[in-house]
């Protein structure tokens, strides 16, 4: 899928209406969807092109609890983990921060993170990931708080996978909003896009994927490791 997208979550979920798990995602406010309990929704990852690729990713949200349960983060397009799975927004011990998932040698989750200092994450704050060849750029309100250049995957345009946009949450006692979601191509400006281009969840031919045994996975990584992934 190529070109600016945007969800300002007008109409429910929008454009990311792969919804799983057995979360209350509450749409009633136009304009915000809030998650709570475990579950999640997301754009249908499909393929290896499914989704997007190098650019600037942006998440503008709160979240409720102050404690590990939320995650808004990009997951490979092509469904396959471990694999590149890149998290916009977690927390962990009362602090927000990123992370960057990657296959390890042994073929378990290989991890590096980026912690968000000063951020309350209660509070409304515009989340960005800027994916570029050999690097990911975290910022919260335009303010720089690392890059890590090791094992960052390539995009499906460059022999890799592309990623779609997850908003999830592991418990009930914790929450999400989310205001929207944004990608910008690398090279575009990444400033907010004017134009809503919402992308087709077709898929023929794909395996469902068990998101309920995805969810009890998450919660026993977190139990293990005080890490959200899955």
């Amino acid at each position: 899928m190529a070109g600016t997208f945007v969800e300002s979550f007008d109409n429910g979920v929008g454009a990311l209406n792969h919804v799983w798990g057995n979360a209350e995602i509450d749409t009633s406010t136009k304009g915000e969807v809030t998650v709570t309990g475990p579950g999640g929704f997301m754009q249908r990852p499909h393929g290896e092109s499914a989704g997007h690729g190098y650019g600037t990713y942006t998440v503008v949200a709160s979240i409720e609890g102050n404690a590990k349960g939320p995650a808004a983060l990009l997951w490979p397009g092509d469904d396959v983990w471990p694999g590149p799975e890149y998290d916009i927004l977690e927390v962990i011990n009362g602090k927000p921060y990123g992370t960057v998932h990657y296959r390890g040698g042994n073929g378990g989750d290989g991890y590096s993170s980026v912690f968000y200092d000063d951020i309350d994450e209660s509070q409304v704050h515009t989340y960005t990931l800027d994916w570029q060849p050999g690097s990911i750029t975290y910022a919260v309100d335009g303010k720089t708080m690392g890059t890590v250049t090791k094992n960052v995957g390539t995009d499906h345009a460059h022999g890799g996978v592309n990623e779609v946009f997850g908003l999830m949450n592991t418990n009930w006692h914790t929450s999400m909003t989310v205001y929207e979601v944004s990608y910008t191509p690398m090279g575009q400006d990444s400033g907010a896009p004017s134009a809503n281009a919402a992308p087709s969840d077709a898929a023929a031919g794909t395996e469902a994927t068990d998101w309920y045994a995805l969810a009890a996975i998450a919660t026993a990584n977190y139990e293990a490791t005080g890490m959200w992934f899955i």
